[in-house]
């Protein structure tokens, strides 16, 4: 797992301290630009006139990274100014066998 994440969003507010300050108390990551199709993209989810910005998230605890199977953002839609998520979770089962592929590995 990435111990950090890469971001197109460079901007820090208020709302984004808040989400951070969140995570930190709880110890929970934010999955965009970390994982799977978004691994160092850390793609827009918020698009208006005004700009794009990163808005919408998965927030999860970091042993269950191993549970998003996949999770990329979606193509802009003309019916709304947010990019959608899309993120499957593996079964407990199939995300078992991977973590004994890593520690026979």
């Amino acid at each position: 797992m990435k111990s950090c994440q890469i971001v197109k969003d460079h901007v820090i507010d208020t709302n984004c301290k808040r989400l951070i300050e969140l995570c930190q108390s709880t110890s929970f990551i934010i999955g965009n630009g970390r994982i799977h199709e978004d691994l160092n993209i850390g793609e827009f989810t918020f698009h208006s006139h005004r700009g794009s910005s990163l808005v919408d998230y998965l927030l999860l605890e970091p042993k269950d990274i191993i549970l998003i199977s996949n999770f990329k953002i979606l193509q802009r839609n003309e019916l709304s100014d947010h990019s959608g998520i899309l993120f499957s979770l593996a079964s407990i089962h199939a995300a078992d066998q991977e973590g004994n592929k890593s520690e026979a590995a």
